[in-house]
């Protein structure tokens, strides 16, 4: 593991990430000092006239003052960004990002998913190719290009999102707020019963719009429909290629917003794509006999996703293991489905009994809690990472 420490840099605090060959985690700090570490070979920490920089050639962990910028840029694997202040702008990430408790956020180019909990500002990206999950952000939200699901919850300012997939939107409307949505499948809008708002609504056929408030009318008949409400303050413009579902109720919908799957520490965003709702549906009869059934299929397709995504885990932990194996005397292990064996003839002179590190440590606790692995492949991981 390579380390290097910067002390007590110069306010304000600008940070610039390029080329992390690997994962990257930011996490701010109470100390006047900034450090990096990395499991690959080299760790480049730069202060040049007030401006710090990284660069390295593994997995990265950056530790900073909260109240630090921080800018990055071409990472290969996934970033983790919390408890930053400061103003983020991110580009090129191959893999996931998930940030919590930032600043305002500015970013393009995410390969992955994007989860983003408590954010202190105005929330902008554009182009990301898999699911967005947006919760609390105390500022305005502008979404262009995602290339999957859009799931957000708890907003301040105003909205403007295009998807590709569904979008899952609970919101208090603010006066004079102004919320745009364009999805290419279906919108599900949940509301307060009374909203002071103006709606413009279109919809895939004449039969996709569906309103369920006290003050509306629950036929719709058209593409498109308009609808003031109160003095109708806050403007909606929402248009989806398939149904589009405005509602006041929580208890039938909350099932179908609930694939947000990142407020339980997954990292998705919402999947009811696949399943829409009936045309025959009047808002007031209780969900059909098979809706159950549609959001089993649809949960039966992100569990094979998350399942993919632990394999990618295991995998990178299996090449710590064979890096182990190389530093090690003879051993024979078997890791989850892989079954990895090895044989090596006893060495000479017995190799040095190398240290894990707090980092990979915790990172097999992390993946035993969320039960990416069980405690034996746990015990086993550790073990071979200590080289016993």
């Amino acid at each position: 593991m390579k380390e290097a420490t910067l002390s007590q840099p110069k306010r304000p605090i600008v940070v610039k990430v390029d080329n992390v060959d690997g994962d990257l985690q930011v996490v701010g700090w109470e100390r006047d000092e900034i450090t990096a570490k990395t499991d690959g070979d080299s760790v480049d920490l730069r202060n040049q006239d007030g401006e710090v920089s990284l660069a390295c050639d593994g997995d990265a962990i950056l530790y900073l003052p909260r109240d630090a910028s921080l800018e990055v840029q071409n990472i290969s694997g996934d970033a983790d960004i919390r408890a930053l202040a400061g103003g983020l702008k991110i580009s090129n990430i191959a893999g996931d990002l998930q940030m919590q408790n930032v600043g305002g956020v500015s970013l393009e180019n995410v390969a992955g998913d994007l989860r983003l909990r408590v954010c202190d500002g105005d929330f902008s990206a554009k182009s990301v190719a898999a699911d967005v999950s947006l919760r609390d952000v105390r500022g305005a939200v502008s979404v262009e290009n995602v290339g999957a699901d859009f799931y957000l919850r708890e907003l301040t300012g105003n909205l403007s999102v295009t998807v590709g997939a569904d979008a899952v939107i609970y919101l208090q409307p603010a006066p004079e707020g102004v919320y745009k949505v364009t999805a290419g499948a279906d919108i599900l809008l949940r509301i307060p019963a009374q909203p002071d708002a103006e709606f413009e609504l279109t919809a895939g056929t004449d039969e996709s719009i569906r309103i369920d408030l006290p003050e509306a009318a629950s036929t719709v008949t058209g593409p498109v429909y308009k609808l003031k409400l109160g003095q109708g303050s806050a403007k909606f413009s929402l248009t989806a290629g398939g149904d589009l579902v405005v509602t006041s109720r929580a208890r039938e919908w909350e099932s179908a917003a609930e694939f947000d799957r990142s407020s339980r520490g997954e990292g998705y965003g919402p999947h009811f794509h696949g399943s829409p709702l009936p045309r025959d549906f009047v808002p007031g009869d209780s969900l059909p006999a098979d809706f159950g059934e549609q959001i089993s299929r649809t949960v039966e397709a992100a569990t094979r996703r998350s399942q993919l995504k632990t394999e990618h885990a295991m995998r990178r932990a299996e090449e710590k293991i064979r890096a182990s194996e190389r530093r090690s005397m003879s051993m024979r292990f078997s890791v989850g489905r892989w079954g990895a064996s090895v044989d090596r003839p006893i060495s000479p002179t017995p190799p040095r009994n190398e240290q894990i590190s707090d980092e990979e440590r915790l990172t097999i606790l992390r993946m035993l809690q969320e039960k990416k692995i069980n405690r034996e492949e746990a015990e086993k991981l550790l073990a071979a990472l200590e080289g016993k």
